[in-house]
């Protein structure tokens, strides 16, 4: 989570870009884990720590990647590549 953080303070068009599909896959993955524990032991398995930190990578991924597109050098391309596969990823979460 910290190196989510610390990447946010100097997100850059070429930094994120060069990342984005490995924080969507991360996002992917938390929300695999989440469903999955939900799923087996029930919603009172989401107050324990380790899905709580789960939750919040999810977050804060979604948090750099909105900061990342609201300072994106070309917008062309966040409509068509980033935003197609960002809402691809999500809608299926």
């Amino acid at each position: 989570m910290h190196i989510i953080l610390d990447t946010d303070a100097v997100c850059v068009c070429t930094q994120l870009g060069r990342i984005y599909l490995d924080m969507l896959n991360v996002y992917k993955v938390m929300s695999e884990n989440v469903s999955s524990a939900v799923a087996s032991t029930g919603e009172n398995v989401t107050k324990q720590p380790l899905i709580k930190s789960m939750r919040t990578v999810k977050k804060e991924t979604l948090k750099l990647i909105s900061s990342w597109v609201s300072r994106s050098c070309d917008p062309q391309i966040v409509r068509i590549i980033v935003l197609f596969v960002l809402i691809k990823c999500i809608l299926w979460n």
